[in-house]
């Protein structure tokens, strides 16, 4: 295939070439830009996903560690009654106290001792408790019932805290279910939500209270019904979970929307804590990037926690929006690199354009040949000499255009061509008519496959050489 003339595509205007292949080369870096911003986006996303299910395991695990403090806590101050004979209000304070559980912002409202009072030993139980604490005490709710479970002890005690001592823990039915479980199975268990004696006449205050039972030394508790005999007391600790949460501010990301449910379901009926009083956070979190549930075991009951992102968090975590950089980057890049080839192609285009313009309006006839001396190309003058149509000269080789006396020498001229040698000779022609004439032919190499031949018709100046001639031989 011969280098020039090129003909690539052929297009109604030659003008259309440039657009065209700036066109071509826009369309290419832009789907490259798309190509690497769609990878960058999703490298983006999966990081970010990476980062948020840290995160939400961060705030989980944080959870539960606080949850495990309040049970060493609870198995602390259960030690302490088992292991003494008995233990004053003094002492029990001042263990407390030492716990710092109001200055470690724990989350714990208080750690309280709750104690089994039968029907028969009520009156006895009060007044031991009045001579003990030196206050009005009394069980509360008032009436007569079987059994009774009132908090006799609460420390720190605060003004809030002194309000639920004396309150039977049984009259409420979800701290009865969780005193109960526990009683039965030797475990730290935790209510439903509640509301506590503390938190009487106050809104959306949400609230647990965790139970570790206490028997007496001296009998089993192998059995259920072992257990449900030598039960004397329970250690209660009741907590707010805004306290809980508020207690772990700072160990985990405050650009993460948190929500906390009661049970298995998320479900605003069982909403209990929800972070930067969003509105519905859940239904929030469809149009975010990211949200995960997650289900934690706490004391026997089920909490849901429910995550999402933030766009300060996705900002965050990502510091740098690099598939905008790509994106910017790649469409800048694409249209400099269209620039840059409709210059080049235009140039191309005009150089290309110069050249068949020389060659179709040269004087000289030019013919394009391949290595076999078949004629792929030629211009007007060629046509004109050899009174040949293009086509049919197109359809010709060397040979048919030469005299038989020149065909001959072809193998000779055309090793001398492949070394490069380059001369001026005179051939020979024959034209359609098949009447010869000589011309003057300057052949030179184009590439590994074609060669031209710049033919000049010399009929015109042998003539006039030979009038010349015979003026001479007259004077």
């Amino acid at each position: 295939m011969i280098k020039l003339p090129i003909k690539v595509v052929t297009f109604s205007s030659p003008k259309s070439v440039p657009w065209f292949s700036s066109a071509i080369a826009l369309m290419i870096g832009i789907v490259l830009t798309i190509t690497l911003w769609n990878y960058a986006k999703h490298q983006q996303t999966k990081h970010i996903s990476n980062e948020f299910f840290f995160s939400t395991e961060q705030i989980a695990n944080n959870i539960l560690s606080r949850i495990y403090a309040y049970k060493i806590v609870m198995r602390g101050v259960k030690g302490y009654f088992q292991g003494s004979d008995e233990v004053t209000p003094t002492e029990f304070k001042n263990y407390i106290k030492d716990l710092q559980i109001d200055k470690a912002k724990s989350g714990i409202q208080g750690v309280g001792l709750v104690e089994l009072v039968l029907d028969v030993n009520k009156q006895a139980h009060e007044l031991s408790q009045r001579e003990r604490i030196a206050t009005q005490y009394e069980i509360r709710p008032k009436g007569q019932r079987e059994i009774y479970a009132p908090i006799v002890r609460m420390e720190p005690k605060t003004e809030e805290n002194m309000k639920a001592i004396g309150f039977d823990v049984f009259s409420n039915p979800e701290a009865k279910a969780a005193m109960e479980k526990a009683r039965d199975y030797d475990l730290i268990a935790i209510s439903a939500p509640i509301t506590l004696v503390q938190d009487i006449g106050k809104q959306n205050v949400h609230a647990f209270v965790m139970y570790l039972p206490i028997y007496h030394n001296d009998q089993l508790t192998d059995t259920i019904a072992q257990r449900r005999a030598s039960i004397q007391s329970w250690v209660d600790v009741p907590f707010r979970i805004n306290d809980l949460m508020n207690g772990l501010a700072g160990e985990f990301p405050d650009d993460v929307l948190i929500e906390i449910y009661d049970g298995d379901t998320v479900d605003t009926k069982y909403l209990m804590y929800q972070s930067n009083h969003t509105a519905n956070l859940h239904a929030q979190a469809q149009r975010n990037l990211l949200s995960m549930t997650k289900r934690l075991a706490i004391g026997g009951r089920t909490w849901t926690l429910f995550t999402s992102v933030t766009p300060a968090y996705a900002q965050r975590v990502l510091n740098q929006d690099r598939s905008e950089v790509i994106l910017v980057t790649g469409f800048t890049l694409s249209l400099l690199a269209a620039w840059i080839t409709w210059l080049l192609v235009n140039g191309r285009q005009k150089a290309v354009n110069r050249y068949k313009k020389l060659f179709a309006q040269a004087g000289e006839g030019v013919v394009i040949l391949d290595r076999h001396h078949h004629i792929v190309d030629c211009n007007q003058s060629a046509e004109k000499m050899f009174a040949y149509s293009r086509d049919t000269l197109l359809g010709l080789s060397l040979p048919d255009i030469l005299a038989k006396s020149e065909a001959i020498k072809l193998d000779d001229f055309y090793q001398e061509l492949t070394t490069g040698a380059s001369s001026i000779r005179e051939w020979v022609m024959r034209g359609k008519s098949g009447e010869e004439f000589i011309a003057e032919a300057s052949p030179s190499k184009l590439d590994e496959d074609n060669y031209f031949i710049i033919l000049r018709d010399l009929t015109e100046r042998k003539r006039a050489e030979q009038r010349i001639q015979r003026l001479n031989r007259l004077y």
